[in-house]
């Protein structure tokens, strides 16, 4: 009977649970206790959250009269399951699994009461609170590498297991990097350890080093792997001091150097001694050392990527002594060839390319370069011919080889000296000089790459002197200029374009004497003067059909005098008298396509006679203004040239009288505006009767 109650209150739970399954967002917390929203009692079933960017639920949370009760997950936001465990009464209890982004197993073990985790919250980091019992560790690839037991109280006890990539087993005491790195901590050590590094959130940095203390000193063979379990060394200690065999290795599991060391130099590397042997990344051996005491000391065997032996020399103390020093390619040329004589270079060292193309010469006397230095490139082209007096480069012949050709120039004592030349690729040359004590000096010439002449100019001490003279690629000058040790004082330019050419100088960097555009039927366009970037006396303008087109004076900028203007066909279109840039008086034909006026101005207000042609010869309007008010009799034409309209003003602007006429010259209306009447005419010229208010 009892045990009927106990399955009939296991459905009942199970289908109240089942039943009933909700967002996380729809409970709240009070004192501990979780509840429902909707109907504020204590939450009884599942509560799930959902990725904000992906949409798919990462965690599911049991209740049980609001506390958490029954299995527990999370999901990584891809939906590949990311922890299982179990909460007991609101702790954590039993089994967990902790599995990474690809869904494999990373990390599993049991838990007792544990409180480090507080939903909803996702976790982040493996809690540590309540760890106990076996706990097991895999790589990202599956593969165990680690386990051990904790305590009731969380801390690992007895040996811990560790596998390397090869499937050995290690057994040590579980102790952290921190632990290991401190001395104080260390010396109250005894035994075999593993060492772990410190943890990174979910990602546990597993075993990085293995190896016994004893005494508190490390003592014998210690290990040392990455955090991804690549071996990186293996070294021996004598109670804490480095002594013995040494190696270390590249993660793809080749070695990087083998040999012995008998201690670590005042800079913490360690010494080496006797034999050894350093391989490249590949695991291809480059290089046989013999060292004694951390100094080359006897013969050195180097080695090229075939395994053969590429070159031997014999070191004492450190030093290269006596013999050939030879190094070879790998398909069997010679690369390098000298000798030592008492540990210093001696007598012509030669070097050569794999093609077996000579790659230089340098003579040595006591290690120093002494002699002619000589070098080629690949190609055969000689790159440098340097004379060396005991190291001191005394004169330099050097060839640079760039992309659009090459430059040939000459040292002496390290500095510029003597020709210097730079080539186009087509064999033309684009610059020629000569350096005098590393500064510019005598003439210096450039061109373009079709050959034309681009400049020539003088130099003195590193500074334009004299003439400098610019053409462009037709040959045509463009640029004259005179400079006084660096200094321009005086330049002719030549501007060009398709339909004119346009000369001008200048003196201290302004425009000064003489401007002049022709057109490219060699007529002068215009022509006139500038002094001090202004311009300055006559300035005159001619169409390109020979035509005048203005004429004016200048005084330092501003226009001065009367200002003339034509048009094509040779009419005055402008008379404008200026005092110091501010026009006086003006006469001014205004067009407006067959139509023109002719206006006059004084002083800015149209001033004088004032008229409107419909054509030339055929008048429309006609008055005068006084200083910009319409004076006198204004009259108005009509195409025929017979009046239509005349307007009588006062001399200060004001409107007299006002005329119309017929077609055929007879007055059609008299309006009298001082005493506001109107006089109307019939055809024939009779009155239509008497003055009329208006």
């Amino acid at each position: 009977m009892y045990k009927k109650l106990i399955y009939v209150l296991c459905v009942y739970f199970s289908c109240t649970i089942a039943a009933s399954r909700v967002p996380q967002s729809e409970l709240y917390k009070d004192q501990g206790i979780w509840y429902n929203i909707n109907n504020n009692s204590p939450f009884n079933g599942i509560a799930y959250k959902i990725s904000k960017h992906s949409n798919i639920v990462v965690q599911q949370i049991s209740y049980i009269d609001g506390v958490e009760w029954g299995k527990y997950y999370e999901w990584w936001p891809s939906g590949i399951k990311k922890i299982e465990g179990t909460y007991r009464d609101g702790f954590m209890n039993g089994r967990w699994k902790f599995f990474n982004k690809e869904g494999k197993i990373y990390c599993a073990g049991s838990y007792m009461n544990g409180s480090g985790h507080s939903p909803p919250q996702l976790l982040d980091k493996i809690p540590k609170d309540g760890v106990r019992g076996l706990w097991t560790y895999w790589n990202k690839n599956g593969r165990k590498i680690e386990e051990g037991y904790f305590s009731p109280n969380g801390v690992p006890k007895g040996n811990w297991s560790y596998w390397d990539k090869n499937g050995r087993k290690r057994l040590g005491k579980k102790i952290k990097y921190d632990t290991f790195t401190n001395k104080d901590a260390v010396k109250h050590l005894d035994g075999y350890f593993l060492v772990s590094g410190p943890e990174n959130d979910l990602n546990s940095i597993y075993t990085q080093a293995h190896g016994s203390i004893r005494g508190g000193s490390l003592n014998g063979l210690w290990t040392f792997w990455d955090n991804e379990g690549n071996l990186l060394e293996t070294k021996s200690y004598n109670y804490g001091l480095i002594s013995g065999p040494y190696s270390s290795y590249h993660t793809n599991g080749h070695k990087l150097s083998s040999g012995v060391v008998i201690g670590n130099d005042e800079n913490g590397e360690v010494i080496m001694h006797g034999s050894w042997s350093f391989w490249n990344k590949n695991g291809l051996l480059i290089e046989k050392v013999e060292f004694a005491n951390g100094i080359r000391n006897g013969i050195t065997k180097y080695f090229s990527d075939d395994g053969k032996q590429s070159a031997e020399i014999l070191y004492q103390k450190g030093v290269p002594w006596n013999g050939e020093w030879v190094k070879w390619f790998k398909n069997g040329s010679q690369k390098e060839l000298g000798y030592y004589v008492d540990g210093k270079k001696k007598g012509p060292w030669r070097g050569w390319y794999e093609n077996g193309q000579k790659k230089y010469v340098i003579h040595y006397q006591n290690n120093l370069r002494h002699g002619v230095f000589s070098e080629w490139a690949e190609d055969g082209r000689l790159t440098k011919d340097i004379k060396y007096d005991y190291d001191v480069p005394v004169s330099e012949y050097l060839v640079i080889y760039h992309g659009d050709g090459y430059t040939e120039m000459n040292r002496r004592y390290g500095q510029l000296s003597g020709s210097w030349i730079n080539w186009y690729s087509n064999g033309n040359k684009n610059e020629e000089g000569i350096y005098k004590e590393g500064e510019k000096g005598g003439v210096w010439n450039g061109w373009y790459r079709n050959g034309e002449k681009k400049y020539s100019g003088k130099y003195l001490k590193g500074k334009l002197d004299g003439l400098y003279t610019e053409m462009d690629i037709n040959g045509n000058v463009t640029k004259e200029i005179i400079y006084t040790n660096g200094t321009i004082t005086l330049e002719s330019h030549t501007l060009r374009n398709d339909k004119s050419i346009i000369k001008f100088q200048k003196k201290n960097g302004e425009l000064h004497g003489k401007w002049i555009q022709t057109y490219d039927n060699g007529d002068i366009g215009e022509i006139g003067n500038y002094s001090q970037n202004k311009k300055d006396g006559k300035w005159e303008g001619w169409f390109r059909t020979g035509n005048k087109k203005y004429d004016c004076i200048y005084d330092k900028g501003k226009k001065s005098g009367l200002y003339q203007e034509w048009d094509l066909k040779g009419n005055v279109i402008k008379n404008i008298t200026y005092s110091s840039g501010i026009r006086i008086r003006e006469y001014e034909v205004i067009k407006d396509g067959e139509s023109f006026m002719e206006i006059n101005k004084k002083k800015g207000f149209l001033h004088g006679k004032w008229i409107r042609w419909y054509a030339p010869g055929l008048k429309e309007e006609e008055g005068e203004y006084s200083e910009g008010v319409k004076i006198g009799i204004w009259s108005r034409f009509n195409i025929d040239g017979k009046i239509m309209e005349e307007l009588n003003y006062d001399n200060q602007g004001r409107n007299l009288y006002e005329i119309t006429y017929y077609k055929n010259g007879l007055v059609k209306e008299y309006r009298d505006y001082f005493s506001k009447t109107i006089q109307e005419y019939n055809i024939d010229g009779s009155k239509k009767g008497d003055f009329t208010p208006f």
